[in-house]
C-alpha cells in the first residue's frame, strides 16, 4: 500500500511541478518545491478526502462533539484513575 501512495505522489509531483518548471539552481528548486508542497498540502483538493483540501478535512475532524455517553465514559475514567490529566513531574 505504501508503494502505491509513493507512486501516486511522485506522479502528481512530476505532472504538476517538475514538468511545468525549468529549474537552474538548487535554491530555485527548493523554493519551487516548497511552494508546490504548500499548495499540495493546503489548497489542492484530494479525492481520498472527499474532494476537500487537507486543511478543510482536518478542520472537519475537529468538529466532532462529545456525545453524552462519551462524556460519561470520560468522567468515569477520571474517577477510576485520578492520575489522568495530572502533570508529570520529572526528577
Amino acid at each position: 500500500m505504501r508503494n502505491k501512495l509513493d507512486t501516486t505522489f511522485n506522479s502528481r509531483f512530476r505532472a504538476e511541478c517538475l514538468n511545468r518548471e525549468l529549474i537552474y539552481t538548487l535554491s530555485e528548486a527548493k523554493s519551487i518545491f516548497k511552494e508546490w508542497l504548500s499548495f499540495y498540502d493546503k489548497q489542492r483538493t484530494h479525492r481520498s478526502l472527499g474532494l476537500l483540501t487537507p486543511a478543510q478535512f482536518a478542520k472537519s475532524l475537529t468538529k466532532v462533539r462529545a456525545t453524552p455517553s462519551l462524556r460519561q465514559n470520560l468522567k468515569q475514567n477520571k474517577l477510576n484513575n485520578p492520575n489522568i490529566n495530572r502533570p508529570i513531574t520529572v526528577i
